[in-house]
């Protein structure tokens, strides 16, 4: 696991240890930053189920200009911890320790907004259309922001979530990255 491009390129990060959290591959990490490029600079970036970081820390890495990594498990968080302090990404990376709802409500009412949030949820978690409609209802993302959503190929995805549509679906091997955007995008 390493970031692959940007400040902090070449970074070889801490995989986690336990079998619970499933990094992203690289080339799943490599895909979904040529397709999120033209906006990361400068993006305000919320990385939800972070485990160890490295979707976020890659987001710092080429230009966002901060990021929120929400875990509620202490391990991930401290692995999250050392991975910032070990790309020195760790001025741009707040930590929030909490569940994803409570952080997306937390954050919501801080006034942050959010250009891309990208979760990633356990698998088994049913979860991805409840925090899209979290999302909407709490107006965290940008007029014209994305919702990222990462899950296993046996998972369908709802078509249109409160007011937000799927605009684009990858498919790399049995992980699918969904593309959710505000209508009309």
């Amino acid at each position: 696991m390493r970031v692959i491009t940007g400040t902090a390129k070449g970074k070889k990060l801490i995989a986690p240890k336990d079998e619970r959290v499933r990094p992203t591959s690289d080339r799943v990490k490599q895909s979904l930053f040529n397709i999120i490029d033209p906006i990361i600079k400068n993006a305000v970036f919320i990385d939800c189920f972070s485990g160890s970081g490295a979707i976020g820390i890659e987001a710092l890495s080429r230009g966002a200009k901060e990021v929120y990594f929400i875990d509620h498990d202490k391990d991930s968080v401290d692995l999250i911890r050392k991975n910032l302090e070990l790309t020195h990404l760790q001025d741009k990376g707040k930590i929030l320790t909490m569940n994803v709802e409570a952080a997306i409500a937390s954050l919501s009412s801080r006034n942050i907004m959010a250009d891309i949030v990208f979760m990633d949820p356990p698998y088994q978690l049913d979860i991805i259309a409840q925090l899209v409609k979290k999302v909407s209802e709490t107006e965290l993302l940008a007029k014209d922001g994305m919702i990222i959503a990462e899950h296993d190929k046996s998972y369908v995805p709802e078509k249109v979530i409160l007011d937000y549509t799927i605009s684009d679906s990858r498919v790399y091997g049995s992980t699918i990255m969904t593309y959710y955007r505000k209508f009309p995008y």
